[in-house]
């Protein structure tokens, strides 16, 4: 399913300028493009991709990316409109990112899961043979925790004797290599039920949860290998949106009909999706965003920007109390304030994304960076900044030491070797300082190990050589 892109007619004024709480950025894709999907690796890393703001519909096959947190360059990763159309990108650093692709004519040609490792210059289908392929095929999502590590859901599809199953697969050596999960494994979907396209959410490298059409949450604990699922009550009309800021606590938002317009509801979980409850919104009909939201790591809070309940404008607001109050940082009914993309790096740092013109301040740019203010005062700042992280000695015999100055609850340590073969994990449950992880790697085979440190969307790598 697509993703559905906002029109209406607003009242109001703006409250506060698009100057003061965003800075615009120049996206390098065409005039009046917008800001469709959007993947930031840390404050200066992030990937986009774009649409005609003209014509939402028409098929768009250009991504943006910056590595300064300035400068945007744009491309292609289709030489064409003719085929494919994209369902959202994954980007793990400033080279690698993975895209999601399905046929624009819906005629049953396969999906594609295409693969970047030079910036964006070329693309590759990684795709295997059996995936995606027969008449009902879609895919909605990729995910990549790391360059090696990924994964994908399509629509349920029948192929291969799997039996009418959502199309979900996993791969460990950068898409070389997928392995569909066993019908077995997935709850039966409804009758008419699908995805929809970049409409999930992760926590760390374990948890992830994808919603439908009909109002239901897919929750997974295990990478993605076992899957349940709940019903939402009241959200007839689908899942629009889902953000977890832990492995626990989250919201999602949807259609409370299958109206053209219709009532937009919120609902809430403390225990990771296994139930939901109604979040009031009759006082916030004007303060939430629901375009977009996303967490801000390490915090309870959360930054929402776009259209608000009411229809009747566009916001950028923070709750920093799972939800239960919002508070306005920006308001009006231009493109000034229309930020239709958000993803939120830590406290002080969010990207978002707009659209793009000729002359300012109509789209200011295509691409935004958040000036306002600190969104909470929980947390630390992101990896990629300002931790301290050593990895010694190194060559080693085996013995290890990882210092790190500062670190988020929630953050990953993960070290594999050159095949993507994960031969040590830990989770930090607490913010913590100065803290020393000890690891013996003498029984493992010579040669070298990547260490990966996760926090947010913030990620740090070094290479360990075992001699």
């Amino acid at each position: 399913m697509k993703k559905q892109l906002l029109t209406a007619t607003f009242l109001g004024a703006s409250i506060m300028s698009f100057a003061q709480l965003w800075t615009p950025v120049n996206s390098n894709l065409d005039t009046t493009s917008g800001i469709r999907y959007m993947s930031a690796v840390d404050t200066n890393i992030v990937w986009a991709i774009g649409y005609d703001g003209n014509v939402p519909a028409r098929t768009y096959t250009k991504f943006t990316r910056t590595t300064d947190g300035a400068n945007f360059t744009s491309g292609n990763f289709y030489a064409d409109t003719n085929t494919y159309n994209p369902a959202n990108i994954s980007a793990v650093d400033a080279n690698t990112a993975f895209i999601a692709t399905y046929a624009k004519a819906g005629d049953g040609t396969p999906g594609q899961i295409i693969k970047t490792s030079d910036g964006g210059l070329t693309w590759n289908n990684i795709a295997d043979t059996a995936m995606f392929r027969n008449a009902a095929n879609f895919p909605n999502v990729v995910h990549f925790w790391d360059v090696n590590n990924g994964w994908t859901m399509g629509d349920p599809n029948n192929t291969f004797g799997s039996g009418n199953e959502f199309e979900i697969w996993r791969t460990s050596n950068s898409g070389t290599n997928w392995s569909r999960v066993p019908g077995a494994n997935i709850p039966n979907p409804l009758s008419g039920e699908y995805g929809t396209v970049d409409v999930f959410a992760t926590h760390g490298d374990h948890h992830i949860w994808f919603g439908t059409n009909k109002g239901r949450i897919f929750r997974s604990a295990d990478t993605g290998a076992t899957w349940q699922s709940v019903q939402l009550t009241g959200m007839a009309g689908g899942v629009y949106g889902l953000a977890f800021r832990d492995s626990l606590n989250g919201i999602v938002w949807g259609a409370a009909t299958t109206a053209a317009t219709p009532t937009i509801v919120f609902r809430v979980t403390n225990n990771g999706g296994a139930t939901f409850t109604t979040l009031n919104t009759t006082n916030n009909t004007n303060n939430i965003g629901w375009t977009s939201i996303d967490n801000v790591p390490g915090t309870n809070a959360y930054l929402s920007v776009g259209l608000t309940v009411s229809r009747s404008q566009y916001v950028t607001s923070v709750t920093k109390d799972d939800g239960l109050t919002w508070t306005v940082l920006e308001a009006g009914t231009t493109n000034t304030e229309r930020i239709i993309e958000l993803e939120v790096i830590d406290s002080l740092h969010a990207w978002g994304g707009n659209f793009s013109d000729n002359s300012l301040p109509l789209g200011v740019g295509g691409m935004a960076k958040y000036a306002g203010p600190v969104m909470h005062t929980i947390g630390l700042a992101p990896l990629a900044e300002s931790t301290s992280y050593e990895a010694y000695p190194n060559p080693t015999n085996g013995n290890v030491t990882i210092k790190m100055d500062k670190i988020f609850a929630g953050s990953v340590l993960k070290v594999t070797d050159v095949l993507g073969k994960e031969v040590y994990t830990k989770t930090f449950n607490t913010n913590q300082f100065n803290q020393e992880v000890k690891l013996d790697l003498s029984s493992f085979a010579k040669g070298i190990y990547l260490f990966n440190l996760t926090s947010g969307k913030s990620s740090v790598s070094k290479k360990i050589i075992l001699d």
